[in-house]
């Protein structure tokens, strides 16, 4: 009999804002850290983002919706979902601790605003600073140019060469290490998408 591990999802608190307002530019979430810490079988190892970069928003709207369609309580069906459409991790990973973290992401530099990821928790009210959003393996920034930009090629991405806005959405999933040895996630919680242009 398959046993079944309990791991708590983060929460949403505010999706980035469609705005001119580059500074509402933001993702915020809470991690379940101290409800997932009574947990005894299996280790939680902390929260981690995945995205796609998109060229076209109703593309991107479709696939997000179809993985939210299946993003079930406790169950690992809208990651494996989201790992079909391609999804990357992005650096960096939130660590777990004994008590509930306030993420906030902004994925690119925008005017006076700089690109960053940083959590505050009871314990330290100042914030913790992360390391900048970067996509996966390190390979780039989410701060696009005409000279650096995402190709039609590249694994995090689905775009067209003439392409010069992306909409790159953020899912959010705690995992950990069962008893069983297996690595297991949490159910998604959809963070919003950025527009990049």
């Amino acid at each position: 009999m398959e046993h079944f591990y309990l791991i708590e999802p983060p929460v949403i608190v505010s999706e980035p804002a469609e705005s001119s307002d580059y500074q509402s530019h933001v993702s915020v979430f809470i991690t379940k850290d101290k409800k997932n810490a009574q947990y005894t079988d299996i280790r939680i190892y902390g929260t981690a983002i995945f995205y796609r970069i998109y060229g076209s928003i109703e593309t991107m709207r479709s696939e997000v919706e179809s993985i939210r369609s299946v993003n079930t309580e406790y169950t690992e069906s809208g990651y494996n979902r989201m790992q079909n459409y391609g999804y990357k991790e992005m650096i960096p990973r939130i660590p777990f601790g004994t008590e509930d973290k306030t993420v906030t992401i902004r994925l690119s530099t925008e005017s006076v605003y700089s690109a960053g990821a940083y959590y505050t928790d009871s314990s330290n009210a100042s914030p913790t600073s992360l390391s900048s959003p970067r996509r996966t393996g390190g390979i780039g920034t989410f701060t696009f140019t005409s000279q650096y930009k995402p190709a039609v090629d590249d694994i995090d991405a689905k775009v067209t060469s003439d392409v010069s806005k992306w909409y790159v959405p953020l899912f959010a999933v705690t995992y950990g290490e069962g008893t069983d040895s297996v690595q297991h996630y949490s159910q998604l919680e959809y963070l919003g998408y950025f527009t990049i242009e």
